[in-house]
């Protein structure tokens, strides 16, 4: 991922790239224990796992956070998550290939 031209360092984020993935996973896990969901619910579980990364950055800062800080910035922290997570292209039916849902995905856990 890329801001103003200059590539998020993966070995700086790395563990919280991995936090992200995983939370999400449990999460969405404890979503569908709680009971049978809809195709629309299961929609709203990502948007509101997408809100809440919800931000607005200048370029400087976000250029700054780039450098010193160990989260993706934050669009990149819902977008890395998603595209390595099936059940969010089955809710968007995103076919495979399309940008969220890579014919290769990583699995943790």
């Amino acid at each position: 991922f890329k801001i103003a031209g200059k590539h998020v360092n993966g070995a700086l984020t790395l563990g919280e790239d991995i936090a992200d993935s995983g939370g999400l996973k449990f999460s969405w896990r404890a979503f569908l224990a709680s009971g049978e969901r809809t195709a629309a619910e299961k929609r709203v579980f990502f948007t509101a796992f997408a809100q809440t990364w919800c931000q607005v950055s200048r370029k400087k800062s976000a250029l700054n956070s780039m450098l010193t800080d160990t989260h993706a910035p934050s669009k990149f922290r819902v977008i890395g998550a998603f595209t390595q997570f099936p059940p969010f292209a089955d809710a968007f039916q995103c076919p495979t290939g399309a940008p969220m849902a890579p014919p290769k995905v990583c699995h943790l856990w």
